[in-house]
This record gives structure tokens, C-alpha cells and sequence, in this order.
């Protein structure tokens, strides 16, 4: 027997950049590709240029060859491996013998690396080892076994292999020789679990190995090594001696049918279930599907056939409750979920206080309650899961190896109450368990990007909740961490794609950064493409991708944006089933893509399937809900957008009741209190104009004042929410005519401009929204620094604003409102053919039909006739007369007749046959008389008698038409 001593190792050209000053060495032992033994790392030798490390340990009996590799440890460079020799066992015998040294040039990894020379010492063991029974080995076994604390095992690895040497010569019965191996094999194990030293657990596997019949705890050796190290061949070798225990039958080997599983074997119970976690834990690494369920079958077998009471029972129902969530994250059957929970409840209701496997199986449990939760929405099921993972970690000592692990899942179940109850302090607890798990953990560890998500995950939504910049940037930085750590393959790797894109998309919702938004698309469509279909998070990513895309519609108004958003939302949809809790979040963001898409082609069925989605998902709500204020709130929004349409004051009523809830709804400090008193101020605005009560006036202020005092200058959304106050102030300006008001929405206006980034997309609407504030008070005060200020800030608004954006016309126009404005102060030509030039493309760009058509071609006449008045071109006439003719639909239609009066008389009965046509539609009962005259009048001085008695008939029946309107029927008197 053959024991490794001493390791001498010289560098042959000293110095060399692979051996850098300062740096360590230190060895492997490798026996059949496994690391079998590695030392401490040394310094060099006073000389500098060797090193001397020590072994001290027993090449196993049946190694053939072993391999002794040698790696450099620096601060500097890092760890590399600078040579290695394989040695015969058959050769180390011979030098041992003769007491000579082994001797031998290094293999250099690199053509240019140090040669480096080894010196090893071994020594040989003169035992005489009998080749017939050993009566004693049975009696010395039975004395190390029994009645001894693991740490009284025998104490030196040289002992056991030592026994395993004798066993393996000196006992040829072979049940025998399997018992004794299998117990020497239970030895090594036990003295492996009480000390960690991982030759025992290698010396464990060889010994059962040997013990060829003894094929379950081979396997479990197996799985266990398999654990600790990760080695996919152990597990693949675990399960396949498992299935040969389960599967195979009796031989003509007499000791067959005592280790092989047969019918009625009071261990089948034990071995199936061994077999069903060996397969869940292949599937956790393969994630397959036929290998998942064979699991579930062998563990089931297993609970069925361990009679209640059995010291295993709440190992298998742990065991089978794993597999079932296992299956449930694959597949997403709910009705998986309810067993995984029912079994994991039954091991932990077994289990006794204090047992070593109580931490893991309350952490379980938690994790699929949380689960439950997630798809059901029942609180009880989070509150318990909360509790259950608390427990787990007040159970677990410091320094344990799943301590991260359980902080992790406290942190993950306090963020999802988060979510639902809006409690701050548990965000902020979620936060403290996040970072205790990560600073525990390595980056090597599995579940190190989980944890780096997680982290991110709850410090997004602290920024969201209060705001601040620095955690949206920490997000981000984990975020990308914990997607760098899932290598392409690994199936959690569509999950962080999914994450990370979130931090992308608030950045862009704060910064108005369009590339932010394209890099959250960009993650969210890999995250799609790598996710299965018919995997549980599947319509989560599709909701989430869908919602992004709408966003950058309403920034570019690409109707493909838009399209391909309400697919995948409907996709989302269309995979959740009713009962879960994400249900109403899919239809409430189906209900805003129908909204948007309705302000884009005015297609009112749009409009009313936004409202009913978003009726469906406030139904779908309880009211404890966190998300319940935020669905009020969007329907109370889309309530009011049909009423702006349709003008059913039934609709704004109701919407003034859904925003009140969902301010109600909404506890104070909550991040979206401003935006929600924000809309209930704006609605309560615009039942002040349908029904003009200046009760709904000054609510309307006192909510968005509220929500402007409730926002900090430095949060994103207080320029929106000055922009906005500066709107109910202007109309109470208009209705009251105080200069105080007009004041005030000026300052609002100007601070909301001060406020808002360069790059920032809103800042072209709000310095136009200034400008035209100050172009009001111009109008009512006549100071021109505010008529010259206003026309600065619509001409950067205008610099600001894209080609082919949708507020271009209204802006130009308005410009070229001002420069009129100026010129009629001033009387400056160049006012003037500023004014023409800005109309004329604000009219250009401003499409048939649109309601702001008439009005501008209106402003451009006007500004055509200044001009025609003081350069009397003739060129400016028949411009003015064209734009007067194009405007006939609206309210300007009788300044065409006028003016074609004065300025061309030939086209009068024209004009006058235009009006006539539009006059049911457009013209008051007042108005209609004097029109009709004037029409007749016309057409009786061009000797067309015909039509000026087409032209009294026409106005005799609508004239009496109105009238009869305004009458009421006489039943109806009758009835009152």
C-alpha cells in the first residue's frame, strides 16, 4: 500500500512571467478525473525559485495511474495552472521499494512556460494481507461502528483504506464481503459528514462501489457528491445505479435477491424515492420534462408504500412537494401547485422542532405558497409564506451554506407583499434580506444572479415609490450583474433578459431617452424568443413587451408600434386564466392600447372596448389591492376620454366617482397620490365646462395644488403637475377675469419649463403651453416683453418638436398668431409675412377634416387681407379669397360672403351657395334669418330669380324646423 508524502518542486529558468514575485503554489492530487486531494498554497523557498508542499496522503488500492497538477496563485495574475505528470501507481511500488524519490520533468500547459522540475516521496506499507477469511474484520467493524459519536469514527484515512484493502483480499464470500464493504462505506460517509473532508467522501463512493451489490448507496453516494460538487456525471451514474436497484430482478447470484428490489422489500419504499430526487435533481439541471415526471411516479410510489409514522415519510412528501412545484414552474397547472403545497405541508407538520431538515422544508413550503400567491392573489397564502420563510432563517445559524439562500426568498415574499399592500417598511426590509443574501454569496454560486435580480428588482420599485435617481442607477448596475452571471443556455436566462429591460424602461419614462426604451425592447423580445410556449411566464413577458411598445408609440406614433403592442397584450391575455391574479393588469394595459389607438383614428369602437377591458380588471380586483386605485384611476381616464367624445354626462359623472375612489384608495405618501389627485382635478375641469358650476373650478385647483405640494422639486413628474395646475388657472382666469390667476399659471408654466431636462421629450409642450400664457396676458395687460417672450418660447417649442410630430401644427400656427399679434402692435411688414409663412404651413400640415382646419385657414385669410390692405397685390386677394372658400364649413363662412363682396363680386352666389348648404348644420335659429335674406338678395341682383326662390323656400323649412325643435310635444305637458 502506497502512501504520497512530500512534494519537491524547482524552477529550471527562474525568473519567468508565468511565476511572478509574490505568488503561491500549490498541488492536485487527480485520480479518475475528480480532485482527490489539494494542498494549501506556499510560499517559495528562501532561494525564490522552489517550493516544497506536502501531501501526506494514501493512493487508493485500485488506481492505476493519478495525476499531480500544480497551479500558481498571485493577487496580481490570478490563478493558473503551470504544469502537471501522471505517475503509475506500478512504478510509484518499484521506487517505493528501493526508498528512491520520484523524479521528473513537468508537461508545461504553454510551448513557453517555466520548466519546472518534481521531487515526490512515497513510501510503502509492508502488510501481510491473507488471502483467506479474516475472521476479525466483522468484530472490528461492529467495535468502530456501534455505540460511538461520529468524531470517535476511526480517525485516519490510512486505517480505512487500510480495512478497505483487507476486505477486498481477505473475504471471498461475497454477501459477506458486500456487507462489510457497505459498512466500512457508511464509516467513511459519516466521518466525511461530521468533518467536510473531502477524501472521506471519495474513499465512501470507492467503498460502495466496491460493494457491487450494493447498488442504493452507490447511488446515493452519487447524488450526494453530485451535490457538493456538480459533477453531471455522478448524477447520471447516481441514477443509473438507482434504476438498477428499483428495476432490476433477481439472478442466479446468491446475494441478488437480498440487495435488488423485489415486491414486498422493506427498503423499496427508501430506494424509490432515492431514485425520484436523483431525477429532480437531473431535471433542475436539464430541465427535462419525461425525466420530471418519472420522479413524480417513483416518490409518489414511495409516499404510498412508507406507512404513516415511518421516520421517512416526511422526506418523501418533502421530496414529492418538490417535484410538483418543479412541474408547476414548467408547466404552470395550478393544480400542480395545490399538491406541491399539500405534500409540503405534510413533511413539515412531521417534522420535529429542531430536526436538521426543518429550516429546509419550512423554506419550501413559503416559496410555494408565495407561488399560490403570485397566481391566485389570496393574501392568506402570502401572509403564510412570509411566515414559513421567517421561520426557516430564524432556524438557520450564521455562516450556514443556505443562509442566502433563505434570506433571498424572505426578501423575494416581503417585495410581493410590497406590491400588494404598498407597506414602505416592507420594501424596505425586502431590501435589507436582498442585500445580506448577496454579500453572503459568491459569484460563483448558482443563485447569485437570482439574488442580484431580486436586489434590483426591489430597489426599482423604491424608486418608483419615492423617486430617487441613485436606486434606479444601483437597479440597473444589479440588474445587468445578475444577467451577466446566467450564461446563454441556462433556463433562467429569459427571466433576467426580462428584468433587466425594467430599469431600461424607467430610465426612458424619467429621461425621455428613446434609446433606453429601445434597449428595454430589445431585452424583452429575447426574453420572448427564449421562453417556451406554454411556460408559466410566458404572457407576463408578452404583457410586458406589449406595454413598451406602447409607450413608444405615443412617442412616435408608428401605428406598427401600436399594433404589434395590442397583439401581444391580447396574447397575454389570452394565456392567463381567469382566476389569476395578473388577469387585470393584461386587461388594463389592453385597455390603455385601445385608448391610444382610438386617439389616433377617432375609432370610437376602440374606445369602448378600452373602457370595458378596464371595467373587467376593476371588477377582477378586491379592493384590498394595492393595483385597485391604479385600475380606478385608468378608468376613471378612459371614462372621461369617451365623454370628450360621445358627450354622455352619465360617463364624466362616473368617472369623477372612479377617481375619487381611486384617490381614496391610494394611502398617503403612495408615489402616484399626486398623479391621481392630478386627474380627479382635470375631470372635475372638464364638468366645469359642460355644465359651467365654480364649485368644480376650485376643486379642480385645490386637487392639483394638493398634488403639486405632495411632489418634490426633484421628482420627474412635478413639471407635469405645474403644467397641468397652470390649465384650470388660465379658464378661471377667463371666467373671472382676476390678473392673480393669469399670474399664477404663468409662474406654474415657467417652473414646470425649469424644471424639465433639455433632452426631456415634454419640454417642447410645456414651453409652448408658456408661451401662450404670456401671449394671454399680453392680450389682457398689452405689456409686449410678454408677447415678445411668448413668441421665444414657441419658437424653441417649435425647434423642439420632430417633423411629422402631432403637435407641429397647432404650434406653428399659434406661432404665426404672435408674429400677427406684433405686427398689428408695430405694424412691422416683416410680422406679418412671418405670420403667413407659419399659418400657411400650419395649414399645410393640418389635414382635411381636422376641426382646427377651418380656424386656421380663417387666421391666414386674415393675415392675407392685412397684406392685401397695404400692398394691394392682387396675388394676396385671391389667396385670401381661396382660404375663405376652403374655411365655408366653419363659423368663418360668412366673412367669405363679405368679403368676396368687396374684394370678388363673381364669386358671391358661390360663396352664398356653400353657406346655404352647410346652414341646417352649422348656423344658430338668429342667424339663419339674415343669412337667407342676404343669400336671396345675392341672387336676385344677378337676375338668378330661381334660385333666390330655391334659396326662401330653403330657409321657410329650416326656420320652422328649429322651431318645432324647441317646442315640447303636448302628451309631455299633459304628463308634467
Amino acid at each position: 500500500m502506497s502512501g504520497l508524502n512530500t512534494l519537491h518542486l524547482e524552477s529550471l529558468n527562474h525568473p519567468h512571467e508565468d511565476l511572478p514575485d509574490g505568488m503561491k503554489m500549490f498541488a492536485q492530487l487527480i485520480i479518475e478525473d475528480h480532485i482527490w486531494l489539494q494542498t494549501l498554497p506556499v510560499e517559495s523557498e528562501t532561494d525564490g525559485k522552489s517550493w516544497k508542499l506536502r501531501m501526506d496522503c494514501t493512493i487508493p488500492f485500485q488506481t492505476s495511474t493519478f495525476c499531480i497538477a500544480f497551479l500558481r496563485d498571485s493577487e496580481s495574475d490570478g490563478t493558473r495552472l503551470v504544469g502537471h505528470t501522471v505517475i503509475p501507481r506500478d512504478t510509484v511500488l518499484v521506487l517505493a521499494e528501493l526508498k528512491r524519490s520520484f523524479e521528473s520533468l513537468l508537461n508545461t500547459v504553454n510551448f513557453d512556460g517555466p520548466s519546472l522540475k518534481l521531487d515526490a516521496s512515497f513510501t510503502l506499507t509492508n502488510i501481510q494481507l491473507a488471502r483467506q477469511q479474516d475472521s476479525n474484520l466483522r468484530a472490528e467493524l461492529t467495535q468502530a461502528y456501534n455505540g460511538m459519536e461520529p468524531k470517535q469514527y476511526i480517525a485516519d484515512s490510512l486505517e480505512i483504506w487500510l480495512m478497505h484493502e483487507r476486505i477486498l483480499l481477505g473475504c471471498q464470500e461475497s454477501q459477506e464481503r458486500a456487507q462489510l464493504m457497505d459498512d466500512l462505506g457508511d464509516i467513511s460517509m459519516k466521518k466525511h459528514m461530521s468533518s467536510g473532508y473531502l477524501p472521506d467522501l471519495n474513499q465512501a463512493v470507492c467503498l460502495y462501489a466496491d460493494a457491487l451489490s450494493w447498488l442504493n448507496n452507490l447511488g446515493t453516494s452519487l447524488l450526494y457528491r453530485f451535490q457538493q460538487l456538480g459533477n453531471l456525471d455522478d448524477l447520471n451514474q447516481s441514477i443509473t445505479q438507482l434504476e438498477a436497484v428499483v428495476n432490476l430482478t433477481p439472478s442466479s447470484d446468491p446475494i441478488k435477491p437480498i440487495l435488488l428490489t423485489a415486491d414486498g422489500h422493506p427498503d423499496q419504499a427508501l430506494w424509490l424515492n432515492n431514485l425520484g430526487a436523483a431525477l429532480l435533481n437531473r431535471f433542475r439541471q436539464l430541465r427535462d420534462l419525461d425525466g420530471l415526471n418519472k420522479s413524480i411516479t417513483c416518490i409518489e410510489a414511495a409516499v404510498d408504500l412508507t406507512p404513516d409514522g415511518h421516520h421517512n415519510k416526511p422526506l418523501c412528501l418533502h421530496n414529492l412537494g418538490s417535484a410538483f412545484t418543479c412541474r408547476f414552474r414548467q408547466l404552470g397547472d395550478v393544480e400542480d401547485l395545490n399538491k406541491a403545497i399539500t405534500y409540503l405541508q405534510g413533511a413539515v407538520d412531521l417534522t420535529a422542532h429542531g430536526h436538521p431538515d426543518q429550516a429546509v422544508r419550512l423554506n419550501r413550503l413559503g416559496s410555494a405558497l408565495m407561488k399560490r400567491f403570485m397566481q391566485l392573489g389570496d393574501l392568506n397564502d402570502l401572509t403564510r409564506s412570509i411566515t414559513y420563510m421567517q421561520d426557516a432563517v430564524d432556524l438557520t445559524p450564521v455562516g450556514h451554506p443556505d443562509q442566502p439562500l433563505r434570506l433571498m426568498s424572505v426578501g423575494n415574499s416581503l417585495l410581493n407583499r410590497f406590491k400588494h399592500l404598498g407597506d414602505i417598511f416592507d420594501l424596505k426590509q425586502s431590501i435589507t434580506q436582498f442585500e445580506a443574501a448577496v454579500n453572503l454569496t459568491h459569484d460563483g454560486h448558482p443563485e447569485k444572479c437570482n439574488m442580484l435580480s431580486g436586489l434590483g428588482t426591489s430597489l426599482l420599485c423604491r424608486f418608483v415609490q419615492l423617486g430617487d435617481r441613485d436606486d434606479l442607477n444601483k437597479s440597473m448596475t444589479y440588474m445587468k450583474a445578475a444577467l451577466h452571471l446566467t450564461p446563454v443556455g441556462h433556463p433562467d436566462r429569459p427571466l433576467q433578459l426580462g428584468r433587466v429591460a425594467q430599469p431600461f424602461y424607467h430610465r426612458f419614462e424619467e429621461l425621455g431617452d428613446l434609446v433606453d426604451l429601445n434597449q428595454s425592447i430589445t431585452y424583452m423580445e429575447a426574453a420572448i424568443d427564449l421562453t417556451p410556449d406554454g411556460h408559466p411566464d410566458k404572457a407576463l413577458h408578452l404583457h410586458n413587451l406589449g406595454s413598451f411598445l406602447l409607450a413608444r408609440f405615443k412617442q412616435l406614433k408608428d401605428f406598427s408600434d401600436i399594433n404589434k403592442s395590442m397583439t401581444y397584450i391580447q396574447a397575454a391575455v389570452d394565456l392567463t386564466p381567469d382566476g389569476r391574479h395578473d388577469k387585470a393588469s393584461h386587461l388594463n394595459s389592453l385597455g390603455s392600447a385601445f385608448s391610444y389607438r382610438f386617439k389616433q383614428t377617432g375609432d370610437i369602437s376602440d374606445l369602448d372596448k378600452s373602457v370595458a377591458c378596464m371595467e373587467a380588471s376593476v371588477d377582477l380586483t378586491t379592493d384590498d389591492h394595492l393595483n385597485k386605485a391604479l385600475w380606478l384611476n385608468n378608468l376613471g381616464t378612459c371614462l372621461l376620454h369617451r365623454y370628450e367624445q360621445v358627450g354622455n354626462f352619465n360617463d364624466l359623472n362616473t368617472s369623477i366617482t372612479c377617481l375619487q375612489a381611486a384617490v381614496k384608495h391610494t394611502p398617503d405618501g403612495h408615489l402616484e397620490k399626486a398623479a391621481r389627485l392630478q386627474n380627479l382635478g382635470m375631470t372635475l375641469l372638464a364638468r366645469f365646462e359642460h355644465i359651467g358650476d365654480l364649485g368644480d373650478m376650485n376643486h379642480a385647483i385645490t386637487y392639483i395644488e394638493a398634488a403639486v405640494d405632495l411632489t418634490a422639486d426633484n421628482h420627474p413628474s412635478k413639471p407635469i403637475l405645474l403644467g397641468s395646475l397652470g390649465h384650470p388657472l388660465m379658464c378661471r382666469f377667463h371666467r373671472l377675469k382676476n390678473p392673480d390667476d393669469l399670474d399664477r399659471c404663468i409662474t406654474c408654466r415657467a417652473a414646470a419649463v425649469d424644471l424639465t431636462p433639455d433632452c426631456h421629450y415634454t419640454k417642447a409642450i410645456l414651453m409652448h403651453n408658456l408661451g401662450a400664457s404670456l401671449s394671454h396676458r399680453y392680450e389682457h395687460l398689452g405689456d409686449l416683453t410678454d408677447l415678445e417672450q411668448s413668441i421665444t418660447c414657441q419658437a424653441d417649442a417649435i425647434g423642439r418638436t420632430p417633423d411629422g410630430h402631432i403637435n407641429n401644427p397647432a404650434q406653428i400656427n399659434n406661432l404665426g398668431a404672435n408674429f400677427f399679434r406684433r405686427f398689428e402692435r408695430l405694424g412691422k411688414l416683416e410680422d406679418l409675412n412671418q405670420s403667413i409663412t407659419h399659418i400657411q404651413a400650419a395649414v399645410h400640415l393640418t389635414p382635411d377634416g381636422h376641426p382646427d382646419k377651418p380656424a386656421r385657414l380663417n387666421n391666414l385669410a386674415n393675415s392675407f387681407l392685412h397684406r392685401y390692405n397695404i400692398l394691394n397685390d392682387d396675388g394676396d386677394c385671391q389667396k385670401l379669397l381661396h382660404s375663405y372658400t376652403s374655411a365655408a364649413c366653419s363659423p368663418s363662412g360668412p366673412k367669405w360672403v363679405r368679403y368676396a363682396h368687396k374684394y370678388q363680386p363673381s364669386s358671391i352666389l358661390q360663396a352664398y351657395t356653400t353657406a346655404m348648404n352647410l346652414l341646417p348644420e352649422y348656423h344658430h335659429l338668429l342667424q339663419t334669418g339674415s343669412l337667407v335674406r342676404d343669400a336671396a338678395a345675392a341672387a336676385i341682383a344677378a337676375f338668378d330669380f330661381q334660385r333666390a326662390v330655391e334659396w326662401l323656400e330653403q330657409g321657410r323649412s329650416i326656420i320652422w324646423g328649429q322651431l318645432l325643435g324647441l317646442r315640447t310635444p303636448v302628451d309631455n305637458l299633459k304628463q308634467s
